[in-house]
């Protein structure tokens, strides 16, 4: 049997022992890494871990959705200059087509400040004023062939002179 002063030593024993634990752990701010043989053979068997933060996979999109966004509006512009420019390029050749036919007319049966029939081609609605440019000159006569048409950014029209 344990005598009272056996008991009080065992008991004071057991109280460092726990005090010199609760100092470790202290030190150590309460962290214990207590794994099991189970995760460490796991961590050695599937290795370390690969792959992008769901941050990392945002940003990436963002970045990407911009980019393309970009793009989109790039082309978009391309496409409507080209058409801006087409219309203008068709209307120049309604113009010359116009200029080269009045060259064949004998303009001195044309009264000052006359203005043609308008003629309808495609989407182009084409006219020609006949006037006097010079009043010391009034053999010579200036046809100005005037075309007009919507196009995307609007009326839009162009002029075209000439002097005979």
């Amino acid at each position: 049997m344990e005598t009272d002063s056996e008991k009080r030593i065992r008991l004071y024993r057991s109280l460092k022992e726990r005090r010199s634990l609760e100092d470790l752990l202290n030190r150590n701010c309460g962290v214990i890494d207590f794994k099991s043989e189970q995760e460490e053979e796991m961590r050695k068997t599937t290795g370390p871990v690969i792959g992008f933060t769901l941050i990392e996979v945002l940003l990436a999109s963002l970045l990407l959705a911009i980019m393309i966004g970009g793009l989109g509006f790039f082309f978009t512009n391309i496409v409507n200059q080209s058409d801006m420019m087409d219309d203008q390029s068709r209307a120049l050749e309604i113009c010359r087509q116009e200029i080269e036919e009045l060259r064949t007319v004998n303009m001195g049966l044309w009264p000052d400040d006359t203005t043609l029939t308008t003629v309808t081609i495609e989407k182009f609605d084409r006219y020609v004023v006949i006037s006097t440019p010079y009043p010391t000159m009034s053999s010579a006569k200036m046809a100005r062939c005037i075309v007009k048409w919507d196009g995307m950014n609007g009326a839009d029209s162009l002029s075209l002179s000439m002097i005979y």
